[in-house]
């Protein structure tokens, strides 16, 4: 299953959201590459909004969803980092620190996947 006819099948309203729930599918590709069902799971239940992703990226806290799917982009690349078992390339390094930097720069809340990703580097 592919993850562009994936998102192409899943009504969003945002493309914000639709980078977030494109990311969650990814990363649960990663996490549980012989169970496909959980990545699909996982990207349906994000697809319908539940309410805390609609009530935050709605709000004037602002930049919500948009740190949720800049961060978690990167946590599917530090996620391919640890399968790989091999050091990351720059490029992929680079890419990761300008995705968590631009997330951290939205939002504080982006400390928590800057932690995940510096934990999951770590521990290869």
């Amino acid at each position: 299953m592919a993850e562009p006819r994936f998102i192409a099948a899943v009504a969003v309203e945002d493309n914000k959201e639709a980078l977030f729930v494109a990311a969650v599918y990814r990363l649960a590709r990663l996490a549980a590459p012989d169970r496909p069902w959980t990545a699909l799971a996982a990207g349906l239940y994000l697809a319908v909004a539940p309410a805390f992703v609609t009530r935050y990226s709605l709000s004037n806290d602002g930049n919500y969803v948009e740190v949720l799917a800049l961060g978690t982009w990167a946590l599917v690349l530090a996620a391919g980092w640890l399968q790989s078992k091999e050091a990351p390339s720059r490029p992929s390094a680079a890419v990761a620190g300008i995705l968590l930097g631009l997330a951290f720069w939205s939002h504080i809340l982006a400390a928590i996947h800057i932690a995940t990703a510096f934990l999951d580097s770590a521990s290869a």
